[in-house]
């Protein structure tokens, strides 16, 4: 349903060519911004329905990472041969790695797309794993049931991406392509009213909306 407004990155490990990783990213819908997201669909939090913060996100999916690739990498640690080419050490560095990278892509494609910030239904092992690196999605609301349990979480690039520096410079490295991620969102997204937009939005009740959306229009006007 949602692959004709969406855009894809695919993982490849340059030394092989193999591909190890993919992603989705689902872009707002201007003619029908309500049905713009998965995550609209399965949740009735108003975070997900609110209009002006659909029309400046996207919504990750389909991230998935080689079960191939994971199967070698555990072969690596019993301390067999992988079945490919890339060496024990180079697939366990993959494992590492092949996760920010994707979602690098996200935020790369996200932003390049006027997003700041990103919807998510993640499984909530996925959450946690990635909360081992510092990239923390804020849970919304409770868990839901779509292709299995799901979390619906939010939060801004700019967040996740403080959030991975201060706990891992070497990996926010990864994520923001040294920095160059960041310096884009701060030249278009500057005004920290804008941050605080969304923090209302994040946990206002149906009556905290309107003065979320006071917020954001003032923030959005300072942004422009």
């Amino acid at each position: 349903d949602y692959d004709t407004s969406s855009i894809h990155s695919l993982l490849i490990h340059r030394p092989t060519g193999r591909a190890i990783g993919t992603v989705r990213l689902i872009l707002p819908r201007a003619d029908r911004p309500e049905t713009s997201f998965p995550i609209s669909r399965q949740c009735t939090h108003p975070l997900f329905h609110h209009p002006h913060l659909i029309s400046r996100s996207c919504e990750v999916s389909r991230f998935a990472i080689s079960k191939a690739l994971r199967e070698d990498i555990l072969a690596g640690t019993q301390g067999e041969s992988p079945a490919d080419a890339c060496g024990t050490w180079s697939t366990k560095n993959i494992i590492r790695y092949a996760g920010t990278g994707l979602l690098f892509a996200a935020f790369d494609m996200a932003i390049e797309n006027g997003a700041d910030g990103l919807f998510a239904l993640m499984e909530p092992s996925l959450l946690r794993q990635l909360g081992w690196f510092g990239i923390h999605f804020m849970p919304v609301g409770r868990p839901v049931e779509y292709h299995g349990l799901r979390q619906p979480s939010f939060n801004l690039i700019k967040d996740l991406l403080a959030g991975a520096r201060r706990h891992d410079p070497e990996i926010w490295a990864v994520l923001s392509d040294r920095g160059r991620l960041d310096r884009a969102i701060d030249s278009r997204f500057g005004p920290r009213r804008l941050v605080a937009a969304y923090g209302h939005l994040a946990g206002a009740a149906d009556g905290g909306v309107a003065a979320a959306d006071r917020e954001w229009r003032g923030a959005a006007a300072l942004a422009e």
